[in-house]
Order: C-alpha cells, then sequence, then structure tokens
C-alpha cells in the first residue's frame, strides 16, 4: 500500500522529470523498517536539531506527535505508559528521545543519514545534486 501511494502521489508531471524526493514527518522513523521493505535500494535522511531547538518549536506550536493522546504510543515508539497530559514538555522530550534512539539505531546500520538541520538549504542545491546527478533542480516544467 505505501508503495502505491507513492506511486500515485508522486506521478511525474512532465515527461523530463527523474528524482523523487518524499519527506516524511519525524515520527515515521519509528516505521524505518515498513519503508525499507518498501523501498529497499531508496537513500533515507533523518534532518534532525539539536532537542532544545525542537522543543521551543513545539512550546509555539505543537505537531500531533507531541500531544499526549493524538497519535497511539506505539506509532510514537513509546511504550503506554500514563502520560500527565499537562507535562506537555515531558512527554515532547520522551517523544524526541524515541525518535533519537531509532535513527540512532538505523544509522549505526547504515541505513540512514543523518543531517543536521543547519547544513540546509545549502546542502541540498551542493551535494545532493551532486549525489543524485541532479543538475537543473530550479527547472520547471512548460
Amino acid at each position: 500500500m505505501l508503495k502505491a501511494i507513492v506511486r500515485a502521489l508522486g506521478q511525474r508531471r512532465c515527461k523530463d522529470e527523474q528524482h523523487l524526493f518524499v519527506k516524511l514527518d519525524s515520527w515515521h522513523i519509528t516505521h524505518l523498517p515498513l519503508i525499507r521493505q518498501a523501498f529497499p535500494e531508496t537513500p533515507l535522511f533523518f534532518v534532525y536539531r539539536h532537542p532544545s531547538e525542537i522543543l521551543s518549536s513545539h512550546r509555539r506550536q505543537r505537531g500531533q506527535q507531541m500531544v499526549p493522546g493524538l497519535l497511539a504510543p506505539d506509532l510514537l515508539g513509546l511504550d503506554s505508559q500514563v502520560v500527565d497530559p499537562a507535562d506537555l514538555d515531558g512527554f515532547c522530550l520522551r517523544v524526541l528521545a524515541s525518535f533519537f534512539r531509532s535513527a540512532r539505531s538505523h544509522t549505526a546500520s547504515g541505513d540512514v543519514v543523518l543531517i543536521n538541520y543547519s547544513q540546509l538549504p545549502a546542502l541540498i542545491y551542493n551535494q545532493f545534486a551532486r549525489c543524485f546527478s541532479i543538475f537543473s533542480m530550479q527547472r520547471q516544467c512548460g
């Protein structure tokens, strides 16, 4: 089903398009085995920031993964411990710890490349373009 969804959403808009990049949400790192099963040869990158920067961002506007009860704990790599709904920062830190543990386990195996958020966007236009032989990133369909 995952392959079918990506195929449907990633259809070429122009005949000369050759590359497709799929950006997933942070909590999808806990589902990497499923993603890898669907796309075994696809390079995977995990973009990260310092936890204090992430916490600061979520204090301004919480993503669904950072609000207790909006997503099932197993989707976030958490056990079903009782969570104090008033401790939003505590929950956020537990979620982040789960994500970083998952990312670290996959980078140790060489399955995921870590990218610090501070490396963007220069990394995209320089190393990614060279790595994937993308020479005309700003070309538009005409």
